[in-house]
């Protein structure tokens, strides 16, 4: 969790935190681009993907950013056709940093049986943009990239590490860190995610389980092609295959221009006991994930077990009630800390976050 702050203005300061500490910086120069106005400074707590495509956003209509952030999962994501059109306009283009199309639908039972293959190319004519499957990690240091760049509309941001967010004062635009410095905003976006500490200054909403769990993890395709049992389950490329029990599933995917293969496997939550304490890093062993898919298609079992048991996790799967506001004094919330997500409509998040964030930047155009 961290600030974002960002001051929109000619020759004057912008200073942003992300994580943590605050820095300043004299602006003489504005996008040519840029309509000059009374500026807003605005603190953006968090720098996911959620908070960093804010800070383009934001940057493109003039604003000042210095900005804090950690480290993205190692995971992989949907780009839906609306969300990739908003990164297309930047001058993010998926298939440049990996990303695969997502041609291929393949649904399978538990014991292996091939209930649906689609090919999507021609349905897939009918959206603007492309569909597709990116490594997270590749995704958040792009955006990253652009919003630091020297290049490109706006003054770039100035990104930095360490303390944390630990108090925020909705009425007054406070900010408090760890190391005990203070921000002022006119505005403060709460993109700090699911465990989102800024939320609770909205209403104080508590989390609550959605009786799943998660297991995440990445094999190597070349790993599975190299084995006559798993080959066949990964022949056809820039395909997402699923394999659905009666309560669990099996959801795979490429990414890294088909060398990697994203693994979500769904599950309840009392058989790999992860819990809300846990936080988005629990370790989990392939041990673990084999015991829970016991009675799947043993060829799938024999790809799973080819991850790296140090690098699988678990994640305790959570939801909340709906929010009956977003914002409250100089405070609003973005992404998962206005509204989780759970994998049934994990699809469209980078979607919908793409489509805030670009509301959001055009309502705080000059």
């Amino acid at each position: 969790m961290g600030v974002f702050e960002n001051k929109a203005s000619v020759g004057g300061f912008g200073s942003l935190a992300i994580n943590g500490t605050t820095s300043q910086r004299c602006v003489d120069q504005a996008s040519p681009e840029v309509n000059h106005a009374t500026p807003l400074k605005i603190a953006i707590v968090g720098a996911g993907i959620g908070g960093l495509a804010v800070s383009i956003g934001l940057r493109r209509n003039g604003h000042q950013v210095h900005s804090r952030f950690a480290n993205e999962v190692g995971a992989a994501v949907h780009l839906a056709p609306n969300a990739n059109g908003i990164l297309r306009r930047w001058g993010i283009f998926a298939e440049q940093i990996g990303g695969n199309p997502m041609n291929r639908l393949i649904e399978r039972t538990s014991d292996g049986q091939v209930r649906q293959d689609v090919d999507l190319t021609i349905a897939n004519k009918r959206w603007q943009h492309p569909w597709h499957l990116v490594h997270r990690v590749n995704l958040h240091d792009r955006l990253k990239q652009l919003a630091i760049s020297g290049t490109g509309i706006g003054t770039p941001a100035a990104l930095h590490t360490s303390s944390k967010v630990v108090a925020v004062d909705p009425e007054k635009g406070h900010l408090t860190l760890q190391d005990g410095s203070t921000v002022t905003a006119d505005l403060i976006i709460g993109a700090d995610g699911i465990y989102s500490m800024t939320r609770k200054h909205i209403q104080d909403t508590k989390l609550f389980s959605s009786g799943k769990a998660a297991f995440r993890f990445l094999i190597p395709r070349p790993d599975a092609e190299a084995d006559p049992i798993t080959a066949p389950l990964v022949k056809q490329k820039n395909a997402l295959s699923l394999w659905f029990g009666d309560d669990r599933r099996v959801v795979m995917y490429p990414c890294n221009d088909n060398e990697l293969l994203n693994f979500v496997c769904i599950h309840p939550e009392t058989e790999s006991q992860a819990t809300e304490s846990d936080g988005w890093n629990k370790q989990a062993s392939i041990e673990q994930v084999l015991k829970v898919y016991q009675n799947f298609d043993p060829a799938l079992k024999a790809l799973v077990a080819k991850a790296d048991t140090a690098k699988v996790q678990v994640w305790q799967l959570l939801d909340m009630d709906k929010l009956p506001t977003w914002v409250s004094g100089k405070l609003a919330l973005l992404g998962d800390s206005a509204h989780p997500f759970t994998p049934r409509t994990c699809s469209f998040v980078a979607t919908i976050k793409g489509k805030e964030q670009l509301k959001l930047s055009k309502t705080l155009q000059f």
